[in-house]
């Protein structure tokens, strides 16, 4: 509760910096459902860009979201290793068939294509 946060304040912070504290923001650790939720609205908008930037109509499998997730998901790091995680796994392998002029129109990325990121 809020007091509690207050009282272990006061023993670590001086009082001339508690003085200037207005409120204490007490944030909860994301589950893995509420990750998956977020990377699904990152996931959108990398498929909108591919789409308009690119005219790629690119879907991505359930499992491949399920596993980046459970890759993601840590109750230290919360949401931010996300667009890191997208980036490794998702966007170096679009991008390299972008650049080689290979990407199809449609592209359905699969776990498959994780595995072969792995290598």
């Amino acid at each position: 509760n809020r007091d509690d946060i207050f009282n272990e304040a006061k023993k670590t912070l001086s009082v001339e910096l508690i003085n200037r504290l207005d409120d204490f923001l007490v944030f909860k650790n994301f589950t893995l459902n509420e990750i998956t939720i977020i990377l699904d609205k990152h996931l959108k908008k990398l498929i909108k860009h591919l789409k308009t930037s690119f005219k790629i109509n690119l879907s991505i499998d359930q499992k491949v979201v399920d596993i980046l997730a459970k890759n993601i998901y840590n109750k230290k790091m919360g949401a931010r290793p996300i667009e890191k995680e997208i980036q490794n796994k998702i966007q170096k392998i679009i991008s390299n068939l972008i650049i080689k002029e290979k990407a199809p129109n449609k592209f359905l990325f699969t776990t498959e294509h994780l595995k072969s990121n792995d290598n």
